[in-house]
């Protein structure tokens, strides 16, 4: 990642983004009160510490009393599967631990995705917003450009000693920690087994290259007839398509940005990636790896239609609940690739430098990856733990075997989705044509590549 600008290119790439987005929310800035300083006793009407609400858990806007109590009648009122479970008891452990540390929370629906940026950055610019920011694939970008406060010596040592690194080394900038995610992901390939056995392949041996997976793939397809194809690596124009599909540049060796945080989109390992998607575009039905929408790809997959995933850990507890004979393994990798991936479903939360209650929010992200907290992340088995001490051990591996996997996914070579200083969606557009190109055309993978390269270029001038 490169060396943070200056606050001037900051506010200028700031103003960018704001201007493509929504106004401005209105929100509390604080009154820089700590609970030290008001005698271990926050006033939730004075100066509560607002967090954003998380996308991935739903928090929703509202007190922490608030939140929690909607949780709880949601549970009475609705038939609550176990995500819903996992939410009440995180946002339960997480309000109390606050309470005791005489802490007031309020938290913030800003939604997700586009949306959401577009109101972190009016916020970050006007200097007026919540005390905690949490955001996926934009945050490595914002950690980059200087617009979070370095977490405290204290949680740095913390964080370095007992957290699992994919949870934070995307937001690391020059030696220094600017957010952690406590959910955090990584993909890894899912296949069905009765597919591989209605093939005649062995439900138990996965793909370990890329010329097993086309193989494999080929053969599957043959098998369907038509009924049920290969699926493989979702690789949609947006930002479901280069989660997924970025994964594969990174164990092939490529990436999407150099070592100055610019698009290099025709590296030589991007190259392999791409023509390995047109590869398993042949066996499947023609759209299906790369439809604007997610939905129709994971509902193939979901109604045994697709024999291949590559998707992020919730997947694991999907095939459970749909009574899905899945399997899970590492990415295959090509020859002379590397082990590598992409967080995916990672909300990472970071302080802003304006914030007034700096303190406060760096309590409040001690607590959501404290072993407590953690030990709920555990037992609904959905995401993957980030404390060392839980996830490497021997009971974790055996009572999660799937997570387990993920889990070793994070200790390995990951990083986060770039945020461009310039134009950043239109960046990501010409990235994202380039793949669409690839299954739609049959343009040589090199000359999509170049044209993308020359469309960020133009644009970051």
């Amino acid at each position: 990642m490169g060396k943070i600008r200056t606050t001037k290119m900051m506010l200028a790439m700031l103003l960018i983004m704001a201007v493509l987005g929504t106004a401005a929310c209105s929100s509390s800035k604080g009154s820089g009160k700590t609970a030290s300083e008001t005698n271990g006793a926050s006033d939730a009407g004075e100066s509560p510490l607002v967090v954003l609400a998380d996308g991935a858990i739903n928090l929703g806007t509202g007190s922490g009393d608030e939140v929690v109590e909607r949780r709880k009648k949601d549970m009475l009122t609705t038939e609550y599967g176990n995500d819903g479970k996992f939410q009440y008891e995180w946002t339960s452990s997480i309000n109390e631990e606050m309470k005791k540390q005489g802490i007031a929370l309020k938290y913030e629906d800003w939604g997700w995705a586009e949306p959401l940026i577009q109101k972190q950055s009016t916020a970050i610019l006007s200097g007026q917003g919540p005390d905690i920011m949490i955001g996926e694939t934009q945050s490595p970008g914002f950690a980059a450009q200087g617009v979070f406060e370095p977490f405290p010596e204290w949680l740095d040592q913390e964080i370095r000693e007992n957290i699992v690194d994919g949870a934070w080394k995307p937001m690391e900038v020059d030696g220094k920690i600017y957010g952690v995610a406590v959910q955090p992901g990584v993909s890894n390939l899912y296949w069905n087994k009765e597919l591989f056995r209605q093939a005649g392949l062995d439900p138990e041996k996965p793909p370990v290259t890329w010329t097993e997976w086309t193989q494999m793939s080929k053969q599957i397809a043959e098998a369907g007839k038509g009924k049920f194809f290969a699926g493989g690596a979702y690789a949609g124009p947006n930002f479901g398509g280069v989660l997924r599909f970025g994964s594969l540049l990174m164990v092939s060796g490529g990436g999407f940005v150099d070592e100055a945080n610019k698009a290099a989109f025709n590296q030589p390992g991007n190259t392999a990636a791409f023509e390995l998607i047109r590869e398993l575009g042949k066996y499947n039905s023609k759209g299906a790896l790369v439809s604007n929408a997610e939905a129709p790809f994971w509902d193939g997959f979901q109604k045994g239609q697709l024999a291949f995933a590559v998707d992020g850990p919730w997947r694991a507890q999907i095939c459970k609940d749909l009574e899905m004979d899945c399997g899970i393994a590492p990415l295959p990798i090509p020859e002379g690739g590397k082990i590598g991936n992409l967080t995916i479903g990672a909300a990472f939360l970071s302080v802003p430098t304006y914030s007034k209650n700096k303190e406060d929010a760096f309590k409040y992200i001690q607590a959501a990856i404290s072993p407590a907290s953690q030990e709920i992340v555990k037992t609904f088995n959905i995401r993957p733990v980030i404390r060392k001490d839980i996830g490497e051990s021997d009971g974790y591996r055996a009572e999660h075997p799937e997570l387990y996997q993920v889990y070793q996914g994070l200790r390995e070579n990951v990083q986060g989705l770039p945020t461009f200083d310039k134009a950043s969606s239109k960046v990501w557009q010409a990235f994202q044509e380039a793949m669409a190109k690839t299954f739609m055309t049959d343009e040589p993978i090199d000359k999509l590549l170049d044209e993308a390269q020359e469309k960020a270029e133009k644009l970051t001038r």
